[in-house]
């Protein structure tokens, strides 16, 4: 896979920052696996936060509520 290719590209038409997170987790997988894994869980987080706003759950910048798991 080249760096312009991505498993996560399909995501661009929802959010790029979620895209962008995805990639990174796929860059760094041989490399930094540990870095890997920290990339997916801000992924996860973000798209936690961004169902969570659908859902009609608030919380702030940066906090990922219990509740907001609970989804």
């Amino acid at each position: 896979m080249n760096a312009t290719e991505s498993n996560f590209q399909f995501l661009d038409i929802l959010d790029e920052q979620l895209v962008n997170l995805g990639r990174l987790a796929e860059s760094y997988f041989h490399d930094d696996p540990s870095t890997s894994i920290i990339k997916l869980r801000q992924f996860c987080e973000h798209l936690s936060q961004r169902h969570a706003a659908k859902a009609g759950i608030e919380f702030e910048a940066g906090d990922l509520n219990p509740n907001c798991c609970a989804l």
